[in-house]
């Protein structure tokens, strides 16, 4: 099966942490430097902002919210009360931010939803126009492509990378280093193990399990249906379908266009 592109790298991991001090390389104690706050932005007296915090034109800190020094926030945005947002985060223009938390380091795009209880972890990487939804998680170093959403309680873990205008349902889970192409589609409760690969325009159904390794088609695309279980270091390949509460054992390979019929 042809490898799954890794478009997924997102073009803002090179703005990282940029003009950040590295506290292990010098011993003197860190003094924020004061940022221009422009003139139309909105700070509530019960909101937290350090004074390195660089917070752009018509932007809204409510209250209760916590920006941390080196922060920057774009133009337009509004952090919803008793959002954090750590060290070097950067969120851009347009942005409505509820999430708990979003990590150091982290690079958010424009036009970006993070919804009540998300988290974003450290160094994680959000591109525009994405809508993480309640509760959802983004584990540190993971990706998310634009215009994708994360559905209620879906956990994306960390070093994972998820493509572009991808959709998730509620409680799917993304572990650790699996790669998701763009344009694909998860129904609830689907799982995605660790190091898995899933391509372009797949289709996964409700409560599949995709194994350790596993593969799934990328042009064209595979369709999994609902209840499927996909073994360790299985591999489907374009066009084929794995209908409802199908199995295919570890190692098995699944040709190109096959078809496997509900229950085998």
């Amino acid at each position: 099966m042809d490898a799954v592109p890794r478009r997924v790298a997102c073009r803002t991991r090179s703005r990282r942490r940029e003009g950040t001090i590295d506290r292990k390389r010098t011993d003197r104690p860190y003094t924020p430097t004061a940022m221009p706050i422009h003139s139309t932005a909105k700070m509530d007296a019960l909101s937290k902002v350090d004074p390195s915090a660089d917070i752009g034109a018509r932007t809204v800190i409510e209250p209760g919210a916590e920006v941390q020094r080196g922060a920057k926030i774009d133009e337009d945005t509004i952090i919803r009360a008793g959002t954090l947002v750590r060290e070097d985060a950067r969120i851009g223009a347009g942005c409505d931010i509820a999430a708990y938390y979003v990590g150091q380091g982290a690079m958010i795009g424009d036009g970006v939803k993070l919804h009540q209880g998300s988290s974003v972890g450290d160094d994680a990487t959000i591109e525009d126009a994405v809508h993480v939804r309640d509760n959802a998680l983004v584990g540190r170093q993971a990706s998310i492509g634009e215009r994708t959403t994360l559905g209620p309680r879906t956990h994306v873990h960390p070093f994972a990378a998820v493509g572009a205008n991808v959709t998730t349902g509620e409680d799917v889970r993304i572990e650790n280093n699996a790669v998701v192409g763009d344009n694909a589609t998860f129904a609830d409760k689907a799982h995605v193990a660790p190091h898995a690969l899933v391509g372009d325009g797949t289709r996964v159904g409700e409560n599949v399990r995709i194994g350790t390794d596993a593969g799934l088609g990328v042009v064209p695309a595979a369709t999994v249906d609902k209840n499927c279980t996909l073994g360790h270091n299985s591999r489907v390949s374009g066009s084929a379908r794995l209908k409802d509460g199908c199995t295919l054992e570890a190692n098995a390979h699944l040709d190109y266009g096959a078809v496997i019929e509900p229950g085998s």
